[in-house]
């Protein structure tokens, strides 16, 4: 498979309406290129660069204000402005390595995975 959500976090109501959700996926597509989205494509930041698959890697994303910034390795890939944050974000669902929708579940290891209520560099 090309690619998965590392994590969804979003709001599902009792009529199995989806809404007011973001992920972090491993590949846009099958472009094997990591973004992180809200709200299916209102705002995203997309890797300009390809990963391997069976290779360990660090993904991380700050969101600082209007920026985002999405780091691979430990280095900065890029960096979006204008970029919709995330605020009041009450939501009843969390779904690590799977999703709120239909899609691939992850076929690998999540070893660490960490929020904060600031933005780190």
């Amino acid at each position: 498979r090309n690619w998965a959500r590392i994590f969804e976090i979003g709001f599902k109501n009792d009529l199995n309406h989806i809404s007011n959700n973001f992920g972090f996926v491993i590949s846009h597509g099958n472009s094997q290129k990591p973004f992180f989205g809200i709200n299916g494509g209102i705002s995203e930041i997309i890797s300009t660069i390809t990963i391997n698959s069976n290779e360990w890697h660090f993904l991380s994303v700050s969101l600082s204000g209007p920026n985002a910034t999405l780091y691979i390795n430990s280095t900065l890939n890029i960096q979006v402005n204008n970029f919709n944050t995330i605020s009041n974000a009450h939501r009843n669902r969390f779904i690590l390595g799977e999703s709120l929708f239909n899609d691939p579940s992850i076929d690998g290891d999540i070893d660490d995975l960490r929020f904060y209520n600031r933005a780190l560099n």
